[in-house]
């Protein structure tokens, strides 16, 4: 989830304890969603509902530059694959992309950077690229480590984002790290027990995730108080959508689900490229 129930706990100080935390989860993922249908998340798979949160996509896309392709989710953290049919089709006739031939840029936009013989095709769906992207990305530390380690085996990598330095910030627990490069399945360059936090050793399998970032938080936990707060007015009803009861019907204006105004301006810094408000 984007944030935990307890954040959003934070701004409804009439709540107390955890009773209330089953409905503020359900709420968290409402919101993440209509946040991503505002930005321009596609499906991560047929029938899902888009979120915010980091998956996995597998994108069909058309290049308008033979040098550059836009993705269409934000921020992308990693490419599994990339291939190139200008047929379409994808029956085993497909060239692969290596991985030495391409490169994210800003988290928006994979870009070919060597000479070598591939290039996107502008033909509709010739380009099939599987991509994670998104906030919140997860992974599982691989083997013990020690308080002092500054190499930290991972899964993978390919959930966490990176500045334009390579380096970036994860959790364990409560300990901040920071890592100045990552591979496919190591963190490097670690600064254990950063901004202030306690260095701790880590078991096998424990979670390691890179935080959502404070303005998209603060911005979801303040949507959380607004639909907590919204369903005391009469005009507003639970509602029940594939089998999640998540939404508030405003029976008034015939419509559900509406975001306020502050939080379409508070969206603009997520923005895909495509996306219109």
């Amino acid at each position: 989830m984007l944030i935990t129930a307890a954040r959003a706990r934070d701004l409804l100080p009439g709540l107390t304890g955890t009773t209330e935390d089953t409905l503020l989860e359900t709420l968290i993922g409402h919101v993440d969603e209509q946040c991503a249908r505002r930005c321009g998340y596609p499906e991560a798979s047929p029938g899902a509902p888009p979120s915010m949160e980091s998956r996995v996509y597998t994108l069909d896309l058309r290049a308008s530059d033979p040098r550059e392709l836009d993705l269409e989710v934000y921020p992308a953290t990693g490419i599994t694959s990339a291939a190139v049919d200008s047929a379409g089709d994808f029956e085993g006739d497909e060239d692969t992309v290596p991985s030495a031939d391409m490169v994210l840029r800003d988290g928006r936009r994979l870009r070919l950077v060597s000479t070598s013989a591939f290039a996107w095709s502008s033909s509709a769906g010739s380009n099939r690229i599987t991509v994670t992207a998104g906030y919140n990305g997860r992974s599982s530390v691989t083997g013990a480590h020690a308080a002092n380690a500054t190499t930290i085996t991972v899964a993978s990598t390919a959930a966490f984002g990176t500045s334009k330095s390579g380096g970036g910030r994860v959790m364990v627990g409560t300990e901040v790290i920071t890592f100045s490069a990552k591979t496919a399945t190591t963190l490097t360059g670690c600064t254990r027990g950063a901004e202030g936090t306690t260095a701790a050793s880590m078991l096998d399998a424990a979670v390691i995730s890179q935080p959502t970032p404070p303005g998209l938080a603060q911005l979801v936990a303040q949507l959380v108080k607004y639909f907590y707060e919204l369903r005391t007015n009469q005009q507003i009803a639970s509602l029940t959508v594939n089998g999640r009861t998540t939404a508030l019907q405003d029976t008034s204006r015939g419509e559900r689900d509406l975001l306020p105004d502050w939080a379409l301006a508070g969206l603009g810094a997520y923005l895909l490229p495509s996306a219109v408000l």
